[in-house]
């Protein structure tokens, strides 16, 4: 299996496991045939918000991708990152981001949430614009709504790129992926991967690189209001 991605499934019709090639020991992590992430708006999203982006359409129900803080210099520590355009004219502020992903090799809970949000750059994550960590959104049994503070985050009209990474030991919780949408299906530019204490992917590189073949981007919703 390529290193990062989880496929659910793939080998259920042998018996077998779907393996993917980062952990926090540094051996494969084992993917049950079974697991599926909640669609939807996960529990406790915030209704009165106005959806800014959305980007929920075609989910694999089988494809995860890590996204994971293990802990500070854990050589396992991964972050995916997807992109959106706020349209010419307008002013989004954020207020809350929603995503879908599955647990496995444990049941959670994550111990808090990062989200980041980076400018683009040739059609690559660029510089931080704004990043906030230890966040606790509502967990959905691996799917989050995660409320970005009560001012939120302010962009005006351009290309970024988002990134939700969650904080969990594997001791505690065990591990954490974020789905993508089904195979081939590419929103913007395709979605990117790095795993700075690896060997490949260490700095962001489109997953499809990374996972040597083609991949959905990740599911994920903005909400908040637009000026």
């Amino acid at each position: 299996m390529a290193l990062g991605i989880i496929r659910a499934g793939l080998l259920a019709a042998s018996g077998l496991l779907a393996f993917s090639a980062v952990s926090q020991a540094g051996a494969p992590a084992i993917q049950s045939p079974n697991a599926k992430a909640h669609h939807g708006s996960p529990k406790g999203s915030d209704r009165s918000l106005s959806v800014l982006y959305d980007q929920t359409s075609n989910p694999s129900g089988s494809t995860f991708t890590f996204s994971q803080n293990f802990g500070s210099g854990n050589t396992g520590n991964t972050a995916a990152a997807d992109d959106f355009v706020v349209p010419d004219g307008a002013t989004w502020i954020v207020k809350e981001v929603d995503i879908n992903g599955v647990y496995f090799n444990g049941s959670g809970p994550a111990q808090s949430e990062s989200v980041t949000f980076y400018k683009d750059k040739n059609s690559k994550v660029g510089k931080v614009v704004a990043e906030l960590d230890t966040l606790h959104g509502a967990d959905d049994f691996g799917s989050f709504a995660i409320t970005l503070g009560d001012k939120g985050v302010k962009l005006k009209s351009g290309h970024y790129w988002v990134s939700v990474v969650i904080n969990m030991s594997f001791a505690e919780g065990g591990e954490w992926g974020w789905e993508n949408q089904t195979t081939g299906t590419v929103e913007g530019d395709p979605a990117m991967w790095q795993n700075p204490g690896g060997t490949t992917c260490t700095t962001w590189t489109a997953e499809s690189v990374c996972f040597g073949g083609p991949i959905g981007d990740q599911m994920f919703t903005l909400k908040g209001k637009a000026k």
